[in-house]
């Protein structure tokens, strides 16, 4: 169904949206808080856009550092000899 490259994004980016709910902070208040389109909170939060670095540094600070910009990427895989 998924191949392990999306599972990881996929459990990764869902940590600003786990944010969200934990805080009662619905989409429409996270785009004013974000100062983005509703379009770009929505990916955001769906994992289909990777925030831009003035996005990602306000996310940071909007959550206390609970969202980092390493939650939007996979994490790195292990090599196996």
């Amino acid at each position: 169904m998924f191949d392990q490259y999306t599972c990881l994004v996929y459990s990764n980016v869902m940590q600003l949206q786990t944010w969200c709910e934990k805080h009662g902070v619905r989409e429409a208040k996270l785009r004013k808080l974000l100062r983005v389109s509703q379009q770009s909170a929505s990916r955001y939060l769906l994992g289909q856009r990777i925030p831009r670095k003035d996005v990602m540094r306000r996310i940071h600070s909007i959550t206390d550092g609970e969202v980092t910009a390493n939650d939007f990427y996979p994490a790195p895989r292990k090599r196996v000899a």
